[in-house]
């Protein structure tokens, strides 16, 4: 999830003067700004950010009820190993655990789980629209005024594979006309996309600099991501996989926030 801009603010020494409300407010427009840019630069100098994400269509109607699915399972990677990375014993991870102590993440707390959940989902849209929908194919070479190659996931809809998750890696174990995963990626343009799966993972994570390991981590959260759209070619698997990544983790912090003693004055 993407920080407003007040966030690196220093701590505050009275953070109930944060207002909830603007708090919400201000993630809101920050991560739908995020997916408001990408569809304005794709218009204007391509790739379509939402190449990657089936119609809602009788057609392909299955195509995104099973990509939102496969979203849900495969965040259960994302949450087990961020619960290992946090039983780390390590200066860095215990500088991560402190933020939970800023006021800007205690204000953020302090909202219902719908609202909560409000913005986990507009995270969920609005960057990997951003940084999966557009950057990476952008990277990639697949950019209207550089030299396009085959995009590494054209999609062949005749397959009968097509319906569940799309027409990436796992397109051959449903029936995608390529026998192998080798055959896949051998095909011209694969390399381009590795490299751009690699470079937005860099840049997810320099978009949340709040701390180093907070940098880290995020951009491993974006390889993975990554991965979800290259393993499965449907933009709304990392989509719903970002947005429930996202509510699980701000549940269990507030969770946790709720269940600190409280101490006397």
């Amino acid at each position: 999830m993407n920080n407003p801009p007040e966030w690196n603010e220093p701590p505050s020494d009275s953070p109930g003067e944060r207002d909830p409300n603007q708090v919400f407010t201000t993630a809101i427009l920050v991560e739908m700004g995020l997916g408001v840019a990408a569809v304005v630069i794709a218009s204007l100098l391509g790739p379509d950010c939402r190449a990657y994400i089936p119609e809602f269509s009788q057609v392909e109607l299955a195509r995104v009820f099973g990509g939102l699915v496969m979203g849900l399972v495969f965040t259960v990677p994302m949450i087990l190993g961020m619960a290992l990375v946090k039983r780390l014993k390590l200066p860095a991870i215990e500088e991560l655990r402190r933020l939970g102590d800023h006021p800007m993440m205690t204000t953020l707390l302090q909202l219902s789980m719908v609202e909560l959940i409000v913005i986990s989902l507009c995270a969920g849209v609005g960057e990997e629209l951003l940084f999966r929908g557009w950057l990476m194919p952008a990277i990639a070479g697949d950019i209207t005024w550089l030299q396009s190659t085959e995009p590494a996931l054209a999609s062949d809809l005749s397959s009968p594979g097509d319906w569940f998750g799309g027409h990436g890696w796992l397109g051959w174990i449903w029936g995608h006309p390529e026998s192998s995963v080798w055959e896949w990626w051998s095909r011209d343009g694969s390399v381009n996309w590795l490299l751009a799966w690699a470079a937005s993972s860099v840049l997810f994570g320099f978009a949340h600099p709040i701390s180093k390991a907070y940098f880290v981590i995020t951009a491993l959260l974006g390889v993975y991501l990554g991965f979800l759209l290259l393993l499965t070619g449907n933009l709304l698997v990392p989509i719903a996989a970002h947005a429930t990544y996202d509510a699980v983790e701000l549940w269990l912090a507030k969770q946790e926030l709720g269940s600190e003693p409280v101490q006397d004055p």
